[in-house]
């Protein structure tokens, strides 16, 4: 059997609730990412740091130990829609990895946009990994994620 990580980046709790009922579902290990500097929590507020780090691409520095990736074959990414992509936080957490023989499922939480930006970025990111395409985080569904990731 797969061992399974789910590594997500959550900045209003939507992301977290998917990640784990993800975890949940396949009997994966949780990791949050998180960055050393939070995100303000006002909306507009923390678009606009968005915005300036994707602009400039910041790669912001991580708070925690790094988990070890070794032990895992899946790793499953979930991350909130930034500007048609994934925060530049999740950039700074996969660019730190090889991921040779390892197979990446990100998958998004949004306000209406979808999944489709993310895709360049996470294979860019992810060296040497299969890379699926990403899945539509709002409103899983254990059967789906269980297709997902059979």
């Amino acid at each position: 059997m797969s061992k399974v990580l789910v590594a997500y980046f959550s900045h209003s709790g939507k992301t977290r609730k998917a990640s784990q009922l993800i975890a949940e579902t396949v009997g994966a290990e949780l990791y949050e990412i998180k960055t050393v500097r939070e995100y303000p929590q006002d909306e507009d507020r923390c678009i606009d740091v968005a915005r300036v780090e994707f602009n400039a691409k910041v790669r912001p520095d991580l708070s925690g130990e790094l988990p070890e990736l070794d032990k895992f074959d899946k790793i499953v990414v979930g991350f909130p829609c930034w500007h048609d992509t994934c925060p530049m936080g999740v950039l700074t957490f996969l660019e730190q990895y090889d991921f040779t023989g390892k197979t990446v499922y990100p998958f998004m939480t949004h306000e209406g946009s979808g999944p489709n930006g993310c895709n360049d970025d996470m294979k860019a990111s992810c060296k040497n990994a299969d890379v699926k395409p990403a899945m539509d985080g709002n409103g899983l569904k254990i059967d789906a994620i269980k297709a997902w990731l059979a």
